[in-house]
């Protein structure tokens, strides 16, 4: 327990062994620099738990300390697959009792499914590799794993309705997301909340904001921008963080309705777009739909006798054509009839 009365993380009990050992040596950051070819500024994040060394700056911080491999070996338990800004948030989230946590473009980690996962991965990782792919999902689907054990902590999810609704990684792979956050909102092991895209500008707007509560330790915050990640223990600023959850919780939709929104988000992926072909071009069976909506013109035509169900505009035969599953079809429809899917 830090003298704040936050938990330690390896990462810090790390830094703050070799901040010892340094001074038991005698030298100062400026000459273990030195003998570790780095910037001093590197060994004072080192020292604060901020950022672990590579194993072969490990390796020089035990050649200059004379500590026989013990920094080196140290390092092969801590874990690095996580970015330098996110690993003390890893290592914490084993020590919550409370979660609640805000996503507002991104389905969060804890709930992802591995497809999922690599789709998000893929997209803001340029010239990736596919084993480099494989640690990060496998790293991601291990820190999932908290929320399966028996002690599990009390986990609140708001999500914004673009998060449920944006197809990462294709339809397939949305529905099966979808319904893993549906599944365990149904099981109890989270509390599910969705903002709606019809509730405008909310507390939490602006950015990705992650709540952890310990049982015997302060509050803290963690707050997230492309690449780069704060984890906030000012007792003023969590609680700011707090109440913006807060407020935006309370423009979170009602059960019923959030559930409308994640069934209508669930049926939609069992629909994809092909473009016009020679093979669209000559599907037979065209029929005016049961319902359509007839407004200003408007009617929705449906080729029968195929194995999927093909949908276009009456007005643009040749142009784009929807294609349904059958049960895609069937959901679409009732949720149109309902008034799910309305504009």
């Amino acid at each position: 327990m830090k003298a704040d009365g936050r938990p330690r993380t390896a990462r810090e009990k790390y830094g703050e062994e070799l901040k010892l050992r340094r001074m038991a040596a005698g030298l100062t950051q400026e000459a273990l620099a030195r003998e570790v070819v780095c910037s001093p500024t590197l060994i004072s994040h080192y020292e604060a738990g901020r950022r672990l060394p590579s194993p072969d700056d490990a390796r020089r911080i035990d050649q200059a300390l004379g500590t026989d491999g013990f920094f080196e070996r140290w390092l092969e338990d801590l874990d690095p697959a996580f970015a330098h800004y996110f690993g003390a948030v890893a290592e914490l989230e084993q020590e919550v009792t409370e979660i609640r946590h805000y996503g507002g473009s991104l389905i969060p980690g804890l709930l992802q499914t591995k497809a999922y996962s690599r789709a998000v991965f893929e997209a803001y990782r340029p010239n990736y590799c596919a084993e480099e792919l494989d640690e990060l999902v496998v790293s991601r689907a291990k820190r999932a794993m908290l929320l399966e054990k028996p002690s599990a902590p009390v986990t609140w999810i708001l999500l914004d309705e673009a998060a449920l609704r944006r197809r990462v990684g294709g339809p397939q792979v949305m529905a099966e997301q979808l319904h893993k956050v549906a599944d365990m909102a149904d099981a109890g092991r989270v509390r599910l909340h969705v903002l709606p895209l019809a509730s405008g500008a909310h507390a939490l707007l602006e950015g990705m904001l992650y709540l952890l509560t310990f049982a015997d330790a302060a509050p803290l915050a963690y707050i997230e921008g492309l690449h780069n990640g704060r984890l906030v223990d000012d007792p003023a600023l969590v609680g700011a963080c707090h109440t913006s959850y807060t407020l935006a919780l309370s423009d979170a939709a009602s059960r019923q309705s959030r559930w409308r929104s994640s069934e209508a988000s669930r049926r939609s992926t069992n629909m994809h777009i092909t473009e016009p072909t020679t093979d669209v071009a000559a599907l037979t069976g065209w029929r005016k739909s049961s319902y359509s909506g007839g407004a200003n013109g408007d009617c929705l035509e449906v080729a029968d006798g195929h194995a999927s169900v093909p949908v276009r505009d009456s007005k643009t035969p040749t142009g784009p054509t929807l294609t349904f599953s059958p049960q895609g079809w069937s959901g679409f429809v009732m949720a149109v009839k309902r008034g799910e899917l309305s504009a």
